[in-house]
């Protein structure tokens, strides 16, 4: 009885892993470039083709195809080599790090401030006339409090800035950069 319910196990455990394996098979290959099915469907699932009906897996394969075959060409010529694609591409990566900490920072419970009912009714006594004029305060109650969390907010990301500007060593050549200088009591990035 040990024997068949180990032997069982084996095959089980062999069966799994040959579908866990399927994911690291070669499913599209083109020239010398190879892409495995979880390769293929990672990119479909980040697609507009995933909800598409019947058709969107043919469709999306001829233009995963497609565009493989132009970021061949583009490489043959090596334009993954010119500055001005490095360039987009520094900037790009700069962007999705900046969007990537300002997400997790802005998940934080230091940076979720809290906004008081009197906070939100002294905004609209004070914008009645103009933003809200003929609203009530329930009516803008949502939007009051969107504007007020995104002021606080902003306010945390401004003071946590600050405190990385004042642990870092900042040095601007600012007539190298055709700027003025700032005058006393104005921040130089220090």
């Amino acid at each position: 009885m040990k024997r068949i319910f180990a032997l069982i196990i084996v095959v089980l455990f062999i069966i799994g892993c040959g579908k866990a394996d399927d994911g690291l098979k070669t499913a599209v290959k083109i020239d010398k470039m190879s892409f495995t099915k979880d390769e293929y469907s990672k990119a479909f699932e980040n697609s507009l083709f995933v909800q598409a009906p019947q058709g969107g897996r043919q469709a999306f394969l001829d233009v995963f195809i497609a565009r493989k075959l132009m970021l061949k060409q583009a490489e043959e010529m090596n334009l993954d080599k010119d500055q001005k694609f490095l360039d987009d591409i520094q900037l790009f990566w700069e962007q999705s790090l900046l969007k990537s900490i300002l997400a997790k920072k802005g998940a934080e419970p230091a940076f979720q401030p809290q906004v008081s009912d009197e906070e939100m009714k002294a905004l609209y006594e004070a914008h009645k006339d103009k933003e809200f004029q003929g609203k009530t305060f329930d009516e803008v109650k949502d939007q009051l409090y969107k504007l007020l969390f995104r002021s606080k907010q902003q306010r945390l990301v401004e003071q946590w800035i600050d405190d990385l500007s004042k642990k870092s060593a900042i040095d601007v050549d600012y007539e190298l950069l055709e700027i003025n200088s700032p005058t006393v009591g104005e921040s130089d990035g220090k």
